[in-house]
């Protein structure tokens, strides 16, 4: 196995995402609020293990 940037994330180790909207009196218009929350998929290290494909077993050498 080896590591990889984790492809939710791109590596940051946490992702953005709308979490609402709020009224701008500058703007005179709703814009969105953004929250930062950790990733799920890598536990917010920024890195995934990927199987290599050298590593990889296929049914036919289990045997039957």
């Amino acid at each position: 196995m080896r590591e990889e940037i984790c492809p939710e994330c791109q590596g940051t180790g946490y992702v953005e995402y709308v979490a609402g909207f709020y009224f701008s009196e500058s703007f005179g218009n709703y814009l969105p609020r953004e929250e930062i929350a950790p990733c799920r998929v890598c536990g917010s290290t920024g890195y995934v293990e990927v199987w290599d494909e050298g590593e990889a077993v296929s049914e036919e050498d289990w045997g039957a």
